[in-house]
């Protein structure tokens, strides 16, 4: 009976936790969206950016994939993270043709002023699934090539030779950036895909609390 009282209450605690998140996303979608909060598009939100995001998976097993967005092709990445993925896990992510990605930090209750992408450590799910802890990483010349090597992509996905290491599989496309209303503590990114060209749809959230 113990045993069973334990799995209930850890049970009870992770529904809770993904109720919370999800409280979370709605209100960053009701914040940003107003009247149309269940899509993100240009028409409905005049005052949203839009980013570049480069997802690079190691050909090598069991390296991790990394999560890149800059403000331009050209720019130091707003944030550059390991995520807690390697690329067959990743593969199969993608073949569900939908991905929520929410990464969830701890902020400085005292009201830190440091920007919210600038944590180094995220809790990652993925369509409610907990996958572990993806961190930021510091941009390394090797990083520099394979983001210089997309800079002319716009949108597309490919493979960039690596003798080294084997190679690169490359996800890139614009992504669409609307930040919290009148918060520091969430963000959120929705791959723009007007053509349908990706046959994916890729959103990710920034939480802080």
């Amino acid at each position: 009976m113990n045993g069973m009282g334990g799995n209930t209450t850890v049970d009870s605690h992770w529904q809770m936790k993904m109720l919370n998140i999800l409280c979370q996303i709605k209100e960053l979608f009701m914040s940003c969206c107003g009247a149309c909060p269940t899509t993100f598009l240009s028409r409905c939100l005049p005052d949203s950016l839009t980013v570049s995001g480069t997802i690079v998976c190691p050909v090598v097993n069991g390296k991790s994939v990394r999560l890149c967005l800059q403000e331009g092709s050209q720019s130091s990445p707003l944030i550059l993270l390991d995520l807690p993925l390697n690329t067959s896990a990743f593969s199969s992510l993608i073949k569900h043709g939908m991905i929520r990605m929410v990464f969830e930090c701890k902020c400085d209750s005292a009201g830190s002023k440091e920007p919210l992408l600038s944590n180094p450590q995220w809790v990652m799910y993925c369509n409610g699934v907990k996958m572990g802890l993806a961190r930021r990483r510091e941009l390394s010349w090797k990083d520099e090539w394979l983001l210089e090597m997309t800079r002319t992509v716009s949108a597309g996905a490919g493979f960039l030779p690596d003798k080294g290491s084997g190679g690169h599989k490359y996800l890139r496309g614009q992504f669409e950036k609307v930040p919290g209303s009148g918060s520091d503590h969430s963000q959120a990114y929705q791959l723009i895909d007007p053509s349908d060209s990706f046959g994916q749809e890729l959103s990710i959230f920034f939480l802080g609390h």
